[in-house]
């Protein structure tokens, strides 16, 4: 699609790689979204704990979606001044450092095949979330990537030739999309490795001794903000100054906000966090992540995270052979009740229970629309549970912004309104992710356009109440009885 713009003003250039697509957007320097085109990519799911994407899908997905963005730009092009990446940030990748071969899948955040590996390190829980704000878990990159140095042949000779990168994918996509090829991550991304210490800004030693990883495949660490190097875009160079992930860019899809907002967003997965600033926060039973890093200044944020979200509404509605139902799920949401309680263990459970491997269950047993009812309000549910330990942080929180696929759903924000007390205001725009992008690439401008929001108020819902409860109670003893 494309919008009119006038002929002065500089654009940008946001690339989007997600779970289910790759985008590629043209924003205007107030906001404004001037074109975009969507590539679907599908994640392989070669045995039950294995999520990934073929290396080459992923590369093709992103020259074809900036390829089409930048024609539907058209005289716009020339004004293009710089482009930014964000991306899932825990997926991660092994390389030739010389070739730029891929030399494993793209092995996604969901995947948990280091599930038995990662167990090993419990009792290092307490030092691990000391330096990286995080826990130790499947999810996280370092498991992947020994499991890639364990098991594939030609990782290990890699390593072996003194010619393998390792790392987050970003750093994969940055080597093959940039003329200069290189070897680079930002704190974002290279913090959900469980090899990089948020509170020096590097990889830490201590980490790579107690896990046994070789540091020289790893690679250089950079901030958010930098010269990383040039696109080619129709023959000429297009300096890429973002380098970050999908949750922390979306943080700034309004701007700059304050640290009474809790920002969730609802995609593959769901992430809550709140701002803290510069301040390096901690919390026993959530995540302190770095949102970003510029030359003079360090953002951070507490993050709690809902790893069975969008994935969870895909999976069921192809089992029980449900076509669209996003199209179906808002009559489900105001017709049916009394849904069922499901225990939402899909892709693990995040914070605060941090469990892998646990069934999931949905009590009682229902018809296909009364469960994915019951899936949708275990969304919130988790939602709701993680913001009650971040509400433990001053200053009081006043409100909730929404963004992502399942925010356009009214029954789920109503819901959340009405469970969290607090006013829900929804972006109404797919693009969180790449408008905070622009935000960013455009250097914080005072003056930035977004869509008009919906307004969600709390209401009185003792019944919803009632089976939140019911619900705690429920996961409690699934995880602990």
């Amino acid at each position: 699609m494309g919008n009119a713009i006038s002929n002065d003003t500089d654009l940008c250039l946001t690339i989007d790689q997600g779970g289910h697509a790759t985008r590629a957007a043209v924003f205007d320097d107030q906001g404004r979204l001037v074109a975009r085109h969507t590539v679907a990519v599908t994640a392989q799911r070669p045995a039950h704990d294995r999520v990934e994407y073929p290396a080459r899908q992923v590369l093709d997905s992103i020259r074809e979606a900036v390829t089409a963005v930048c024609a539907a730009t058209g005289k716009g092009r020339a004004r293009i001044t710089a482009a930014g990446l964000a991306t899932q940030r825990s997926n991660i990748a092994c390389w030739d450092r010389d070739s730029g071969q891929p030399l494993s899948p793209i092995l996604s955040w969901q995947d948990n095949r280091a599930s038995r590996w990662i167990g090993a390190y419990r009792d290092h829980s307490a030092l691990i979330h000391d330096i990286t704000g995080l826990f130790p878990s499947p999810y996280y990159g370092v498991g992947k990537l020994h499991w890639c140095l364990d098991h594939l042949p030609a990782v290990r000779n890699a390593l072996e030739q003194g010619c393998l990168h390792g790392g987050p994918m970003a750093s994969l996509l940055l080597h093959h999309l940039l003329r200069e090829r290189p070897a680079l991550s930002d704190p974002v991304n290279a913090a959900r490795t469980l090899l990089y210490d948020i509170r020096q800004l590097q990889w830490s030693d201590t980490l790579l001794d107690l896990f046994s990883f070789p540091a020289e495949i790893l690679p250089e660490c950079s901030n958010n903000e930098a010269t990383f190097g040039s696109l080619n875009i129709a023959g000429s160079p297009l300096p890429l100054t973002i380098m970050t992930g999908d949750q922390s860019a979306a943080l700034f899809a309004s701007g700059i906000t304050d640290n009474s907002t809790a920002h969730v967003t609802i995609g593959t997965g769901a992430f809550i966090q709140r701002l803290t600033g510069t301040t390096r926060c901690h919390d026993p039973h959530l995540l302190t992540s770095i949102v970003h890093r510029s030359t003079d200044q360090t953002w951070y944020s507490l993050e709690g995270t809902v790893n069975g979200a969008g994935n969870a509404v895909d999976y069921f509605a192809a089992q029980w052979n449900i076509d669209e139902p996003g199209t179906r799920l808002p009559r489900w949401l105001e017709q049916i009740p009394q849904p069922p309680l499901f225990v939402n263990t899909f892709s693990g459970l995040g914070t605060p229970y941090l469990r892998a491997g646990l069934p999931w269950r949905f009590i009682p047993d229902a018809e296909p629309p009364q469960q994915m009812v019951a899936i949708i309000e275990s969304i919130v549910f988790l939602l709701c549970l993680n913001l009650e330990l971040l509400s433990r942080h001053p200053p009081a929180l006043q409100r909730i912004h929404i963004g992502g696929g399942l925010s356009q759903l009214d029954g789920l924000c109503q819901r959340l309104a009405d469970l969290s007390s607090l006013m829900v205001v929804r972006n109404d725009d797919s693009e969180t992710t790449a408008r905070g992008l622009a935000f960013l690439l455009l250097q914080r401008p005072q003056r930035w356009s977004t869509p008009e929001p919906g307004i969600f108020e709390p209401h009185a819902a003792p019944a919803l109440h009632e089976r939140y409860s019911r619900w705690k109670t429920l996961m409690e003893q699934h995880c602990h009885g």
